[in-house]
């Protein structure tokens, strides 16, 4: 079965625009050890949907703000399957990047995504060797957030890929 729920440390990151690996997930927790604020989620919502509010909010309300389960020690050794039926993955792709030019410009970069970049992406975010991508490149088009992919000249070579704007790593 997959767990569709995220930890609080990856809802921290998240909220924080980190990628959630271990050592970010501490730092991301320490943070909000030491707010007034708490990452919770909106019921409505569901829980790939993180949110900061303040704490005294969140204990006056907790039927609409839901808590999320603490950090496990280490991220699992399962690989994440990244396919149109993992919210994970395609909530973290959406957060991360996009087809239309962002508002804020400047925490963004334009490249050309292929297979082997969305690789290091979700590597970056899951850990090496926990992504399993049968079809990533046809799930990544499969709802059209992403725009189309074409074939482009990429590092010397013809890859199948496509323009997006993707967050700048901090």
């Amino acid at each position: 079965m997959i767990d569709h729920m995220l930890t609080y440390g990856q809802a921290c990151c998240l909220v924080l625009s980190l990628p959630p690996t271990d050592e970010n997930r501490k730092k991301a927790n320490d943070y909000f050890d030491g707010s007034l604020l708490e990452v919770c989620f909106v019921g409505s919502l569901g829980p790939m949907r993180p949110i900061a509010i303040g704490k005294d909010v969140m204990a006056r309300d907790p039927f609409t703000f839901q808590s999320y389960t603490t950090t496990r020690p280490s991220t699992p050794s399962d690989a994440v399957e990244c396919s149109s039926g993992n919210p994970t993955c395609s909530a973290l792709l959406k957060q991360t990047m996009s087809s239309t030019e962002p508002n804020n410009k400047e925490r963004y970069e334009k490249i050309i995504v292929c297979k082997d970049v969305l690789n290091e992406i979700l590597t970056e975010y899951f850990g090496e060797g926990r992504v399993a991508q049968p079809s990533l490149e046809q799930w990544l088009g499969s709802d059209g957030s992403f725009g189309r992919s074409t074939r482009l000249t990429f590092q010397g070579c013809k890859k199948r890929g496509r323009w997006l704007w993707v967050l700048k790593e901090q």
